[in-house]
């Protein structure tokens, strides 16, 4: 799980306690990860399981404000509600003395979908089908238990490998999730999604439910496949507008080679303005796309031979 950098002194102050404690609860910390404006995720090891964990640890000054540690609670509890394997898995929950919460999680090895969009540009479309599978399975359990995750972009995704399946995503950071009959009142609008992945329900203040879950999909399937977002405004103004009154371009006139049309008319889909219009659920998605078969396209040696690339290229990054 990735975070981006953390600045400043009072960061520092926090940053300094983590380390001199080297300890929280039953966990020993030994590096860590990533850090961000709400907290750090560390390496650790569960010294009573005896198992490597990511720990995501929220900054006490963070917990009294706007809350934060409400919703951080709500992270742990939301999520580990639910068992499917494209879903990450939260094993403990717990806060200590000194006013630090912590979620303890699996440990993954691999690269958010972000990372290696950054990195390599666009996906093939079979390797985007096949990830879009995956995540549907995820979103269908969501919403059998009533959970709305409201930040599906592809640095919530993540690509590891599980058994002998190479390309193995999972979703991430349930942190402003919708729990039915346990939402959390959050005033900062900033904590209710990532504004281009936004349906235009939420910019007129609807409610969020599974189908603005599936139109974030679209706009994170349309990126993988195009490198591109559908509306790319950095203003939240005009993003609004687009997302609520343009109509986004078909993802085969921004893309050098083809797209299948069954690929491309399920994006456009999720992407409908009228949540009536689209996919009722990722079960109905998924369906779509696993009948068109597009996903028979990205094979176990292709996904093998992207990670040996991908760790090559990193192993030289730090020579």
């Amino acid at each position: 799980m990735i975070l981006s950098t953390m600045g400043g002194s009072t960061a520092c102050e926090a940053r300094e306690g983590v380390r001199a404690a080297r300890r929280l609860g039953r966990y020993r910390l030994e590096a860590r990860i990533a850090a961000g404006a709400m907290g750090e995720v560390w390496l650790a090891e569960d010294v009573r399981l005896r198992r490597k964990v990511a720990l995501k640890i929220l900054r006490p000054e963070i917990a009294m404000a706007e809350g934060a540690g409400a919703r951080f609670e709500q992270e742990a509890r939301s999520a580990s509600r639910l068992s499917c394997p494209h879903t990450i898995r939260i094993y403990d929950y717990g806060a200590c003395e000194d006013g630090l919460s912590f979620i303890a999680m699996e440990l993954l090895d691999g690269a958010d979908l972000g990372t290696i969009l950054s990195e390599h540009g666009a996906l093939p479309e079979g390797r985007v089908a096949r990830l879009a599978e995956q995540i549907c399975l995820s979103l269908a359990e969501a919403e059998d238990s009533g959970i709305v995750h409201r930040d599906i972009k592809p640095a919530n995704l993540f690509l590891t490998r599980a058994g002998d399946d190479e390309d193995f995503v999972k979703l991430l950071d349930f942190g402003i999730a919708k729990v039915q009959g346990q939402e959390v009142q959050v005033k900062a609008r900033s904590l209710m999604g990532t504004p281009a992945y936004m349906a235009p329900e939420l910019w007129i203040g609807r409610e969020a439910d599974a189908r603005s879950d599936l139109y974030a999909l679209g706009v994170t399937l349309y990126k993988l496949l195009t490198g591109s977002l559908p509306f790319t405004s950095r203003a939240d103004r005009a993003i609004a507008r687009a997302h609520l009154h343009d109509e986004p371009d078909p993802p085969s006139t921004r893309r050098s080679g083809p797209v299948h049309p069954a690929l491309e008319a399920a994006i456009l889909r999720c992407l409908e303005k009228d949540p009536d219009k689209r996919f009722q659920s990722a079960r109905e998605l998924r369906a779509v796309l696993v009948e068109a078969g597009i996903s028979a396209r990205w094979t176990q040696r292709e996904a093998r031979a992207f990670w040996v690339m991908w760790r090559a290229s990193r192993d030289e990054a730090r020579a």
